[in-house]
């Protein structure tokens, strides 16, 4: 067995080292120390082997000698490969795991993080914003299955007198043109003013009308307002650029003589259409259409029209239901049933 010598690269041209630089460092000492490495390996490899014959003998061709140290060299350089390699894939398993934690990829982990909790979030809301709204609508229809049509019919039949007589308060019926009436005189429209007393017996006052009428509205004082004259004093009226359609005198009630007209009691008149809306627990609405009465200046005075009351009940702080508000308009009949859908009757 022979052993072969590496030293021979030293002496080598310098066209063999620099074919050995893609695969090693550029400091001569890093060379060096691979290359030492290198005859170590081949040393231990070759221990043992049979001396291999360094001539080829190749037909058809003159025969050509490589140089001993040709053999050497190409396992040393394949040595350097594999080392290079080695250390190339490991540096290339390096850069793949710094991708991970590049920074634009831990924003994007961030930002994808944040869109997802946004996400959520919105999601969240969404879902929390659905529950609402199917509560609400919910307790509306408990609200109207707890409010059956008689009920709230019930309760219309029942507080809607209150409701016109409250209206005709200031109508003729209830005073006596003829009887006592307070006399004005106003320097503002330059004429008299007349107010006549009203004869009702369950109030004089307006704080005995307020507490009256508080079992029936939730909001009386805003139903009846009252000019109130301390003493005996009426001139205080003299400059006042209103006309009160009610003011105390002495603790009495007068109205002023510019009446509204009567409505008739439509509570005693059978009605064509009744119906609710806008039901909630602690609050309706109701509408109650009938035919115009015979002589109803308010509401058309004819048996062509319609009267149409539409009223909103409330519940109080102690739970009863009261009249919140009530307005009256009338329509002519052929209009009223085009618009309910329904024949007009004979």
């Amino acid at each position: 067995m022979r052993d072969l010598k590496l030293g021979i690269l030293d002496r080598a041209d310098d066209d063999i080292i620099d074919r050995l630089v893609p695969f090693s460092s550029d400091d001569k000492k890093t060379k060096k120390r691979i290359l030492a490495m290198s005859e170590k390996k081949l040393a231990e490899l070759q221990s043992g082997s049979e001396t291999a014959s360094n001539e080829i003998s190749v037909r058809g061709v003159e025969q050509y000698r490589r140089p001993m140290w040709y053999k050497p060299l190409s396992i040393a350089a394949a040595l350097v490969f594999m080392v290079g390699g080695v250390g190339m894939f490991t540096f290339l398993n390096r850069t793949k795991g710094n991708q991970f934690n590049d920074p634009d990829q831990n924003n994007a982990a961030v930002t994808t993080e944040a869109v997802t909790s946004e996400t959520t979030e919105a999601d969240t809301t969404e879902m929390q914003t659905t529950e609402a709204v199917t509560e609400a609508v919910t307790e509306v229809q408990s609200a109207i299955n707890s409010h059956t049509f008689e009920e709230m019919k019930s309760i219309a039949d029942e507080l809607l007198p209150y409701w016109i007589e409250a209206r005709n308060l200031y109508s003729e019926g209830y005073f006596e043109k003829n009887g006592e009436q307070l006399k004005i005189w106003s320097s503002h429209f330059n004429k008299e003013l007349i107010y006549y007393k009203l004869k009702d017996t369950r109030f004089t006052s307006y704080d005995e009308l307020i507490n009256y009428y508080s079992t029936y509205f939730i909001d009386p004082v805003s139903k009846f307002y009252c000019y109130k004259i301390d003493g005996d004093d009426t001139s205080v009226l003299e400059y006042d650029e209103n006309i009160h359609g009610m003011i105390e005198y002495k603790g009495e009630l007068y109205v002023h003589e510019y009446l509204t007209p009567t409505v008739p009691d439509y509570s005693a008149v059978t009605p064509i259409s009744e119906k609710s809306s806008q039901v909630r627990e602690d609050s309706f609405g109701w509408e109650r259409d009938t035919i115009c009465q015979p002589g109803d200046e308010y509401l058309g005075g004819s048996g062509e029209m319609v009267a149409i009351l539409k009223m909103e009940f409330m519940k109080d702080d102690d739970g009863i239901w009261k009249i919140a508000s009530c307005q009256a308009s009338s329509t002519e009949k052929d209009t009223f049933y085009a618009e309910s859908g329904s024949s007009i009757e004979e």
